[in-house]
């Protein structure tokens, strides 16, 4: 599966938890990229890895 078709699969599944899942984080990224963003990544490099999807807010239920 191609990196756009794991966002698409990714995005209910976040609207269903309404909250980040273990292997996919959203950040708002308004202005720029997030200051806590090397920190996930270094989390998901430490881990199975992850998928971050930026653009999103998971403060307004993944929407």
């Amino acid at each position: 599966m191609g990196l756009q078709g794991r966002v698409d699969e990714a995005i209910p599944r976040l609207r269903a938890a309404g909250t980040d899942l273990a292997d996919v984080e959203v950040k708002k990224a308004v202005g720029g990229l997030p200051k806590s963003l090397p920190e996930t990544i270094s989390a998901f490099a430490n881990g199975g890895g992850g998928l971050i999807i930026l653009g999103l807010d998971d403060s307004s239920r993944c929407r």
